[in-house]
């Protein structure tokens, strides 16, 4: 195991956060409220930090390409707080566990996004 970056990437810190949310949403016992302050965390996080990024150094090609990730990981976390609050709303526990599983795909698809970015293989 190698010890933490002194200041980690914020495409690794977006990386963790969707990792977390992937933990709090997949505790048996699920605060709904919790999820919710995660993501809320994590999508300002993100517009704050990742976007705000300075893609000058790279080629327009990559910076073009960086942005375009950026634009799916803008609506997937946009989509996810849809989803969060469709689940604060749901009363069957069906429909609880429908929008659970659609939130793990999405946070999968988040994951993905940040590996690209990372240049890492997908999980």
């Amino acid at each position: 195991m190698q010890p933490p970056e002194p200041n980690p990437h914020p495409t690794q810190v977006l990386q963790q956060q969707a990792q977390a949310l992937r933990a709090i949403a997949q505790q048996p016992d699920l605060d709904v409220t919790q999820l919710r302050t995660a993501l809320a965390a994590t999508q300002h996080y993100f517009q704050t930090q990742v976007l705000t990024a300075d893609l000058s150094a790279a080629s327009p090609l990559a910076a073009n390409q960086v942005r375009s990730i950026h634009t799916e990981i803008n609506r997937t976390l946009r989509l996810l707080g849809m989803d969060a609050m469709f689940l604060y709303a749901a009363k069957k526990s069906a429909t609880q566990q429908q929008r659970l599983t659609q939130m793990g795909d999405r946070i999968d698809t988040l994951l993905g996004f940040c590996a690209v970015l990372l240049g890492q293989p997908p999980e």
